[in-house]
């Protein structure tokens, strides 16, 4: 049987073990500088959010809970 060349790549995806990597969802985040207004605005746009990310020099540096945010 003659040696055929396997792209490692697809081999990886197709029998890879699941990470953190693949819980990852693009979302929305407001920086230190916001005010809650724009916090506000940002949840009125994203219906969908649980949690905005707070970042500070595009590090994450917290997280604003919907809930809590808007009982407050």
């Amino acid at each position: 049987m003659p040696d055929v060349p396997v792209d490692s790549h697809l081999a990886r995806s197709r029998f890879r073990q699941p990470c953190a990597e693949d819980l990852c969802v693009t979302t929305p985040s407001v920086t230190t500088e916001q005010n809650n207004q724009e916090v506000l605005d940002v949840f009125g746009k994203h219906r969908d959010l649980a949690s905005l990310p707070v970042t500070e020099n595009d590090t994450p540096i917290g997280l604003i809970n919907r809930a809590i945010f808007m009982s407050q």
